[in-house]
């Protein structure tokens, strides 16, 4: 079941596919390295419960931060702009894992990862279908404020 879906920094694991749950739900394990913007601001119908295994995890929800820790969680309500970034001065990357449900954002993931190769232009045609194909609506206009801002680089 571990299927890896890395984009560039941002690695995931799928630990848990929809298929395994009749789509109830999935489970995504993330690891994201100090100074890393997972992605812009972005929604998706799925409600979304993260908790971190290790490090510190900076998670935006509606326009509030919170900074959590090794064994916080949050919940992301559906269609609530998020996003997440470590800092760029954390002694260590962020390892957590999230619980989306229904089931459907890990195929997101991973047909975001076969758009964005290490080393390659990212194929932004396809990482958009593959937003649209899955209800993942990103908000690009936040991408430069978050990383001026914060002194971040997208993953």
């Amino acid at each position: 079941m571990n299927q890896p879906a890395h984009i560039r920094s941002f690695e995931t694991i799928i630990r848990a596919p929809g298929e395994a749950t009749r789509g109830a739900l999935a489970i995504l394990e993330h690891r994201l390295p100090p100074g890393a913007l997972a992605m812009p601001r972005h929604t998706h119908a799925a409600a979304e419960g993260i908790t971190v295994v290790s490090g510190e995890l900076n998670v935006e929800i509606g326009r509030e931060v919170r900074v959590l820790r090794a064994g916080d969680s949050v919940a992301v309500p559906p269609a609530v702009s998020h996003t997440f970034w470590v800092a760029v001065d954390a002694p260590r990357p962020a390892i957590f894992v999230a619980v989306v449900a229904p089931a459907g954002l890990e195929r997101y993931y991973a047909d975001v990862s076969r758009a964005v190769l290490d080393g390659a232009q990212p194929d932004m045609k396809a990482v958009h279908a593959a937003g649209a194909r899955h209800g993942v609506e990103v908000d690009m206009d936040s991408l430069f404020e978050l990383i001026e801002s914060h002194t971040l680089q997208l993953s």
